[in-house]
């Protein structure tokens, strides 16, 4: 059958309902920008995986406009922790400092904050959401993109085959389209991108905890700390709305199969809560990727977030990289279709972001080392030397103030200027940042 032809008039499509595509569609609509917005999925997918931004994002959620709202619901200023197998304090970051005029460490349950930001898109004139439509097709000329796309009833989030409803295929064109359809991108595999970077095979298994009515089950565990216990590391999170985190990485003899068994959860759960009193929310073992695209473009296509990158949880960075891709892209693609811009410089998108989100996906690789080795010597080593670079002067504020954090600068710009030093600026001056 013969797709029908959409003539709704976009400037831009943006591909999947995620916190990057969301943001991305926010900041094209607050540039005065038509946007259809596609996503394969008629629900949210309602599980949490992201559980932490910080301010530099929370400055770009502000001018899309749902800042206040969507942090309002956040859980601010708890203490990072790296604890010994002893239970004692290794090394702490906590900076309440705010000179972007939002706190620096912020949780949040990834369920309520994407219902919040569509919730808010919906209200926009200029944008269209179709759930429950999946990409089929893409093609281009040079002058627009020519997307095909049909009914779904869902791909259980990556885990089968779109199922799609027969006689329901469109074609719609517009100028640009935004990939920002996850780390399994339908549209990056159709045009062929490449991911580079490292899979490990080190397993870990993540439980999502609420409270039971009635209870308060997690208020001693009021700070996110890695507990580096080579026996079973670990990892503990709190989330808003009286849920909790956890996770625990498994050894190469144990069986993924035993640890997604409840029987499983609740013995290694009883070292750190009372399992009569949670509930057991999702039960997953997953490995880690350290991957990023060949190339964030092509043609009038870009990808973003974890279309173009997967970063490794371990340190809260993966959603705000997407969050920084949709700040640095949407913006010009406005100023271009606009023609305030040569359509030159969308180049700099990922020459500018690029860098960053490497840098991001290195650091937390580290992290993800420092916490998991059970190599005796290197624990013996961060044992010893995390809590004595605490105490140091210079060193002490770097971990405090995490100053390891990846900077958002980039060396050159748009414009062809050298960009060697941190922009910033006050909450309500609303200017770009540089990532």
């Amino acid at each position: 059958m013969t797709p029908s032809a959409n003539t709704d008039h976009f400037d831009v499509g943006v591909v999947g309902l995620g916190p990057t595509g969301l943001v991305m569609a926010h900041l094209l609509a607050e540039h005065g920008l038509r946007v259809l917005v596609l996503e394969r999925e008629p629900e949210h997918y309602g599980m949490a995986r992201a559980v932490h931004t910080d301010d530099e994002c929370l400055r770009i959620l502000q001018r899309a406009g749902v800042a206040d709202e969507v942090h309002a619901a956040m859980i601010s200023d708890l203490p990072v922790r790296w604890i010994r197998a002893d239970g004692k304090v290794s090394g702490q970051f906590h900076d309440p400092s705010t000179p972007l005029d939002w706190p620096k460490a912020n949780f949040l349950y990834q369920p309520e904050f994407e219902a919040t930001l569509e919730a808010r898109l919906q209200e926009r004139d200029t944008v269209t959401i179709r759930r429950g439509r999946a990409v089929i097709g893409v093609a281009q000329d040079g002058d627009s993109v020519e997307v095909t796309h049909a009914e779904c009833a869902g791909a259980d989030y990556g885990r089968s085959e779109a199922r799609l409803v027969d006689g329901t295929t469109e074609t719609t064109r517009m100028p640009y389209l935004i990939a920002a359809d996850g780390g399994r991108s339908v549209i990056r595999t159709s045009l062929d991108i490449a991911m580079t970077g490292r899979s490990f095979p080190q397993r870990w298994l993540v439980i999502d905890l609420s409270a039971r009515p009635g209870t308060r089950p997690f208020d001693h565990l009021s700070e996110f700390d890695f507990i580096c216990d080579a026996q079973r590391p670990t990892v503990s999170c709190p989330q808003p709305g009286n849920r909790h985190r956890f996770e625990f990485m498994l050894h190469d003899d144990d069986q993924t199969a035993e640890f997604e068994d409840t029987e499983m959860a609740v013995q290694l759960l009883s070292r750190h809560v009372d399992a009569a009193d949670v509930v057991i929310d999702r039960q997953l073992v997953y490995t880690v990727n350290a991957l990023v695209a060949a190339r964030w473009r092509v043609g009038r296509i870009f990808l973003a977030g974890d279309a173009a990158h997967m970063t490794p949880q371990f340190i809260g960075q993966g959603m705000n990289a997407g969050i920084r891709d949709a700040d640095n892209l949407s913006w010009k693609l406005a100023d271009v279709i606009h023609h305030r811009l040569d359509p030159s410089n969308l180049e700099t998108y990922e020459s500018e972001r690029r860098p960053h989100a490497k840098a991001t996906i290195d650091l937390s690789v580290f992290n993800k080392d420092l916490v998991s080795t059970g190599n005796r010597s290197l624990c013996r080593l961060r044992d010893v030397g995390l809590p004595l670079a605490s105490r140091m002067p210079l060193a002490g504020d770097f971990i405090k103030e995490a100053k390891m954090k990846p900077r958002p600068r980039f060396r050159s710009g748009y414009l062809g200027m050298p960009r060697g030093r941190r922009l910033t600026r006050s909450r309500r001056a609303g200017r770009r940042p540089s990532c």
